[in-house]
């Protein structure tokens, strides 16, 4: 008898694999994720490469930046150098007559007249730096808008290592559940034969077939998930859409090592939200400067470079240099150019538009403040979370050891009728879940840091990178 058993045993196994093979085929027949292409192995820092280099969203980034590039050495070039052009104008020129009208006293002529000319428009020499205040204003505003772009692909390559460690973790999953499924199709394939030579119940037998089908079934939802997942990467690397991939680095599990009280110094100085507000501030600072000045009778002291031009008509042309008509002085001016409203909009004599801008000013001033708190907070949240997943990771780790050693004493037990099989289903259902779990703890536990990091306005933390957290598999 023990002979006979150990022939079917073997025998199953063997119709076991064959069964595994021909489950994963069916299901790629009948798949909605069904694809031709081979599965394409990448690597983490493949990603990283890829995302930037192709991504739609990454090269619009590249574009804005060379825009407000263009944008600020259009401000530098505005306010720091004289206007200079080459400007031609030229008289109606008469090409020809369409009709002849019973009036004649049309100015054009069919000779060509009108000037070339190098000219300097005025130069503001002083202001009392009203216009100095403006320009640094716009300068800001130009600069935080380039860094800004700088910032969004930082969180873009995070965000890719994410994706990435979630595609792996979802792939690990699957895989967790093909060995769920294994095992469960094993023990009813067994028990489908003992039935028919009532060498157990029917009763264990339908609960092995129902254990069977509830594997199958998760089975075939983690397939879903990781179609899915394959289609995101797609979008996110600009991939022809059914690419399959399959991650060779695993997720290398490290504690934060960064102080607390680093980090939130760190917010402070280089969280992209606080920083969009310390522009808005000094600008709206800079601009009650400005309304404080536009209310002094303030002289204007420009300086007028003139215009060298061709003139030519009548077949005649002269050439001279000219700042005004009939002058060719260049001459510093100090013009006063000021109004006070006593009605109207910006009350008697300008109150409240000054005090409007002076309002502003207060207004950052408290979301500064309430941003600075806003962050910190969030940033001592996250590192309490993270603190417990560490814990919750080294727990699950040894759990999930434990429990896979306990379930293969309780599939022998059971096999030799020494174990009920509730024993069997409850422990292979705690083995999918302390893997699961643990593998989720180790993608939750990394996407809180890569979320910190953001938060800090980092794209590493000091002494640690993102990057290097792909460990090669191991090839047995």
């Amino acid at each position: 008898m023990l002979f006979r058993f150990i022939i079917i045993t073997l025998l199953l196994i063997s119709q076991l694999k064959a069964f595994e093979s021909g489950l994963i085929q069916d299901f790629a027949k009948t798949s909605p994720f069904r694809h031709k292409v081979r599965p394409k192995k990448i690597s983490l820092n493949e990603i990283i490469e890829q995302g930037l280099r192709e991504n739609f969203d990454q090269h619009v980034r590249e574009f804005s930046t060379a825009t407000v590039q263009i944008d600020i050495q259009d401000t530098k070039s505005e306010f720091w150098v004289p206007k200079l052009k080459l400007e031609l104008i030229t008289a109606p020129q008469k090409i020809a007559t369409l009709r002849k009208g019973s009036k004649n006293t049309s100015p054009t002529t069919k000779e060509p007249s009108g000037s070339f000319g190098l000219k300097f428009e005025d130069y503001t020499v002083f202001n009392w730096g009203k216009d100095f205040l403006q320009y640094k204003n716009d300068i800001a505003s130009l600069e935080r808008e380039k860094d800004s772009l700088k910032e969004q692909k930082r969180e873009f390559k995070l965000d890719l290592i994410k994706s990435y460690f979630k595609l792996y973790t979802i792939k690990e999953i699957q895989k967790i559940y093909r060995a769920q499924l294994q095992k469960a199709s094993f023990v009813y394939r067994l028990n489908r034969e003992k039935v028919v030579l009532k060498k157990i119940s029917k009763q264990d037998y339908y609960q092995s077939r129902s254990e069977y089908f509830r594997a199958q079934t998760e089975y075939y939802e983690s397939q879903k998930s990781s179609g899915s997942m394959d289609e995101e990467m797609t979008r996110i690397l600009s991939e022809r859409a059914g690419t399959r991939y399959i991650p060779e680095d695993l997720l290398d599990f490290k504690e934060i090592s960064l102080p607390i009280k680093e980090a939130l110094n760190l917010a402070v100085k280089n969280n992209p939200e606080i920083l969009d507000i310390k522009t808005n501030l000094n600008n709206a600072k800079r601009d009650y400067e400005i309304k404080l000045k536009e209310n002094l009778p303030l002289p204007k002291i420009t300086v007028g470079l003139g215009t060298w031009a061709h003139h030519f008509q009548n077949g005649q042309s002269s050439t001279q240099y000219e700042t005004s008509s009939g002058n060719s002085n260049i001459e510093l001016v100090a013009t006063i150019n000021a109004s006070w409203p006593l009605t109207g909009s910006g009350g008697i004599l300008n109150t409240r538009s000054t005090r409007r801008s002076l309002i502003q000013s207060k207004k950052f001033e408290k979301s500064l403040d309430g941003k600075i708190h806003t962050v910190q907070s969030l940033i001592r949240d996250y590192y309490q979370r993270i603190l417990n997943f560490e814990d919750q990771i080294k727990f699950l780790n040894e759990r999930s050891k434990n429990i896979e050693k306990t379930l293969d004493i309780i599939i022998d037990n059971y096999l030799l009728k020494k174990a009920a099989f509730t024993a069997f289903s409850s422990i292979l259902i705690e083995f999918k879940n302390a893997k699961i779990d643990y593998l989720n703890a180790l993608y939750n536990h990394l996407e809180l840091k890569i979320e910190l990091s953001k938060l800090l306005g980092l794209e590493n933390f000091p002494g640690e990178s993102f990057e290097n957290l792909g460990k090669k598999r191991i090839i047995q």
